[in-house]
């Protein structure tokens, strides 16, 4: 059995050409470029949309998009409500999601 790596480590992750630094554990930081890739290509996407520059409200819609699919995911696995990859997924969806807010308050 592999023990899980909880030493923290500084990421830098780039969501709408804006810097954002997070901390996380060694382990979780694949997942959490990972999910920075993703919402960086779901604000993109709505942005041209939207022809907002309200970069706050495009990170909202975004992952309210993102929780819809996922949600839809579990219903079509037919996954109990709260697993443990997609409270993962949520988590790290959360944390970007206040970095990006945070950094638009600045």
């Amino acid at each position: 059995m592999s023990k899980k790596n909880d030493e923290r480590v500084s990421v830098t992750v780039q969501v709408m050409d804006k810097p954002f630094t997070l901390s996380c554990s060694v382990d979780e930081r694949p997942a959490l470029l990972d999910s920075a890739n993703l919402l960086n290509e779901e604000m993109r996407k709505l942005k041209p949309a939207t022809g907002n520059p309200d970069y706050e409200k495009i990170a909202v819609v975004s992952a309210l998009n993102l929780a819809d699919e996922l949600l839809k995911l579990r219903v079509s696995a037919q996954e109990p409500p709260r697993s443990a990859l997609s409270a993962e997924v949520v988590s790290q969806a959360q944390v970007t999601l206040k970095a990006v807010a945070e950094q638009q308050r600045k």
